[in-house]
């Protein structure tokens, strides 16, 4: 919604009014400017300033007046007043963040017949971004047109900044991957098929968004902002449905899988198909939730959605080995890695009282204990030439580095720092769980030797 977050956001708003005006009428804004800017204001509870509306409908309104009028009108629950005023202000002065204001105001008003009219004018193109786009087709209910804005959607994510970070962050777990699989030599399927899981994974974010507008137009499952209110759209709607996507597209996979017979293999290429959905999530975040929210997910959400679908798919292999008897092991495991999913996204962004925001890590590192726990129990550790422990270590150290640095560029040292500390508890906890269970001289001891397969 279009909104005023607060009083210095709107004497702002009124000094750069101020600022853009001729001599002529800057000379009749008196006394100083500053505080004209606050006298225009000075009502922005509820109404607009009388100076201000004058300055609005003036003969030939001062540049930003009309739209400063529709920002106050909009703050104060008057939705239709903010639309005049922003057409008003489009035109005299063909403002652009008036025009953006009028297409954002008119989607949450949920006219949509007006919002695709303006779609179709030239003038307000790059005021429908993708994610706009693809609202409006699903509230018009023209699925057809979503894949469009889909597509759309996933090349504007290309920036330079969170894709050098989604870059690290998956070659990081994906060389933990490819030496937990044991490949015997690189053009071998154990090496080529954690590369496509990957892609297949990236890939099924696609059907992913589409079913996310489906579901909150169809089924009304959304995020209205409050932490119970929301509790079905993650157990209900992002855990069953990411979940069952990212198995959908490791499915592809399975007849070469249950032709080798290798479960360590199955366990590794479901999980990088979850890795590929990560990355190209994390992209989505960085857009969407800005960069602060997105920094900690590139540390923590690879390796939860590789946990994630690497158990599931293993289930889902044992299943199609045994449909009778692993039916209930599947569906366990089902139901504990959407319950585990819905913990981790409800209660990431809980912080009073914070023992609840503590339940998202719990869910991550239990998450995290089993797989490396099934992952012991299926790989001879006795080829490797490099301990997967350093490879481990390695690889997050780079990554954690690269966000440091990415991070503070964007937001400050102080609060990149802050953002990796958040997360770096977390981290520090997988690495020991990772060395208690992979590490050197943690191992099983004489443990049986496992088939390799190339």
């Amino acid at each position: 919604m279009v909104r005023v977050i607060g009083e210095d956001q709107v004497v702002a708003e009124a000094d750069r009014l101020v600022c853009n005006t001729d001599i002529e009428a800057r000379e009749l804004l008196l006394p100083p400017r500053v505080s004209i800017a606050r006298r225009l204001v000075e009502d922005w509870y509820g109404e607009p300033a009388a100076d201000l509306l004058y300055y609005a409908f003036y003969a030939r309104p001062l540049a930003r007046a009309n739209e400063l009028v529709g920002d106050l009108l909009a703050a104060s629950k008057h939705p239709e007043g903010a639309e005049a005023s922003y057409e008003r202000e489009i035109k005299f002065s063909r403002s652009e963040t008036a025009r953006a204001k009028l297409v954002a105001l008119l989607l949450t008003q949920n006219k949509f017949d007006a919002a695709q009219k303006l779609a179709g004018d030239a003038a307000f193109a790059k005021n429908f971004p993708p994610q706009q786009k693809l609202a409006l087709s699903a509230k018009l209910h023209r699925w057809g047109e979503m894949w469009l804005s889909i597509a759309a959607l996933e090349k504007s994510l290309w920036q330079p900044m969170p894709l050098m970070l989604a870059f690290v962050a998956g070659l990081a777990w994906l060389g933990v991957a490819v030496q937990a699989i044991q490949p015997l030599r690189a053009p071998g399927f154990r090496f080529t098929a954690p590369l496509l899981a990957v892609l297949a994974g990236a890939l099924s974010t696609i059907p992913t968004l589409f079913l996310v507008e489906w579901q909150k137009e169809i089924m009304g499952l959304r995020q209205i902002g409050d932490f119970v209110g929301d509790l079905p759209f993650y157990f209900a709607g992002v855990g069953p449905r990411e979940e069952l996507i990212k198995l959908l597209f490791f499915m592809p996979f399975t007849p070469v899988l249950l032709s080798r017979r290798s479960r360590l293999e199955m366990l590794i290429v479901a999980g990088c198909t979850g890795l590929g959905f990560a990355i190209a999530e994390n992209l989505l975040y960085f857009t969407q939730a800005g960069a602060s929210a997105a920094f900690g997910r590139f540390l923590t959400a690879n390796f939860f959605h590789f946990a994630a679908t690497g158990l599931l798919g293993l289930a889902f292999c044992d299943l199609l080995q045994e449909p009778l008897k692993k039916a209930a092991a599947f569906l366990g495991t089902l139901c504990a890695v959407v319950l585990a999913h819905g913990v981790y996204d409800a209660f990431i962004g809980v912080v009073e009282p914070r023992i609840f925001g503590m339940a998202s890590m719990i869910s991550f590192m239990l998450l995290s204990l089993t797989f490396f726990r099934k992952l012991r129990t299926l790989r001879d550790g006795s080829t490797d030439q490099l301990a997967l422990s350093a490879t481990f270590v390695l690889g997050i150290s780079a990554l954690a580095a690269a966000m440091l640095v990415a991070a503070s560029r964007e937001i400050g040292f102080a609060t990149a720092l802050a953002c990796l500390a958040v997360t770096g508890f977390g981290l520090v906890m997988i690495f020991f769980m990772f060395y208690w269970q992979l590490g050197d001289g943690m191992s099983e001891p004489d443990a049986p030797a496992r088939p390799y397969l190339t």
